[in-house]
């Protein structure tokens, strides 16, 4: 301490104290870190990422060519903010950036050295699940964090094979077969792509959509399922939750409700049906419909309609036809109908004529 001058002893006395609050942002300290050992900031801000105990940590261990002896740890994943119209869209249409969306499993990809891991949360590892992804390690940079979705590569096989997956011990041959995953990229934070690797089959960047309004925005929201998208992805550059998302219209169509499930005070459940030739084909049960269904003249109808009971199951006579949405539809060879509608929804009462009902191939035709 004598050797030092009085700004530098108390400098050095302070952070001997631990009591120097000076803020360092963390870009600073991965640049100097970089600078240090010689190798590019990526590796460094990868690196201390993926490890957990950083008390005990040595500078060498951040090395690219030192392998890691622990689960390569996932980011935190980004918060997603919903939205219902164009004019909850943050930001200057020049910032923006929309990508198509399909539906997937929303998961963050880490690669160190020859390792690869695949995380759907902070806490839920599922490499095991998805081994055509992580067979491509070979052909990815040394290291890589992002973050993006799982989806079928066949977009006509349907999204559940991949969900079947993941409570399975081992994920085989047969597997794979069913149904290929491929993984969407939304957004690499640590690591260099370049535009080869980026084509690869299993891999793949989300597809950015070209608009130059927010009328063309809404545009492109409205027609987003005709292009194969449940909605929009929409990122504002410069942001630290930069993320919205714009899902695509619902499907609709009238269905005639077939049997209801009753509870306490209320209706549980409601079945919907559809025409085909001359009979009703289930399409829908909405368990715990919205509490604007819930209405004395519909509990009145039960009432005075009811053709068979099954404990609390009532089957009645087709009356009342009801506006249904939808968000997808999926082959279901087991059922009556032969389909299984996805993310049903209730909206509103039209009628009481069945014969306003749609046909089961208007289903079709819609998607």
């Amino acid at each position: 301490m004598s050797r030092l001058s009085a700004i530098e002893g108390a400098l050095l006395l302070k952070l001997m104290t631990g009591s120097f609050r000076s803020p360092v942002s963390q870009h600073l300290v991965t640049l100097a870190i970089a600078a240090l050992l010689d190798v590019r900031p990526a590796m460094v801000r990868l690196r201390l990422s993926c490890i957990s105990d950083r008390q005990t940590l040595e500078f060498d261990a951040l090395r690219p060519e030192v392998p890691f002896e622990q689960h390569l740890l996932p980011l935190e994943f980004p918060h997603i903010e919903s939205i219902a119209t164009a004019e909850e869209i943050r930001g200057e249409v020049q910032n923006l950036t929309v990508y198509g969306y399909e539906d997937g499993i929303v998961a963050q990809l880490v690669k160190w050295g020859d390792r690869v891991e695949i995380w759907l949360s902070e806490s839920e590892l599922a490499t095991a699940s998805f081994p055509e992804i992580v067979k491509c390690r070979g052909q990815l940079p040394h290291a890589l964090i992002c973050w993006g979705r799982i989806v079928p590569k066949n977009p006509q096989k349907p999204l559940h094979l991949l969900l079947s997956r993941l409570g399975k011990k081992h994920v085989g041959l047969q597997d794979i077969q069913l149904a290929e995953a491929k993984f969407i990229i939304n957004e690499v934070w640590g690591g260099d792509l370049d535009h080869e690797t980026m084509a690869m089959d299993q891999l793949a960047p989300a597809k950015a959509l070209t608009f130059g309004s927010l009328e063309a925005l809404h545009v492109l929201q409205r027609n987003c399922r005709a292009m194969g998208f449940s909605g929009l992805l929409i990122r504002e550059s410069g942001k630290k939750n930069p993320w919205q998302w714009w899902k695509a219209n619902a499907y609709s169509v009238r269905a005639v409700l077939m049997h209801v499930a009753l509870g306490q005070r209320q209706i549980a459940a409601m079945t919907l049906g559809v025409w085909h030739q001359d009979t009703l084909l289930p399409i829908a049960k909405i368990i715990e419909p919205k509490g604007s269904i819930h209405t004395r003249e519909l509990m009145d109808y039960v009432k005075n309609n009811t053709i068979e009971k099954f404990g609390p199951v009532r089957s009645l006579k087709p009356g009342l036809v009801y506006v249904l949405h939808f968000d997808a539809v999926q082959q279901a060879p087991r059922r009556k109908a032969g389909l299984a509608l996805i993310n049903t929804e209730i909206d509103r009462l039209v009628g009481d004529d069945p014969g306003e009902a749609d046909a089961l191939d208007t289903i079709w035709k819609l998607v």
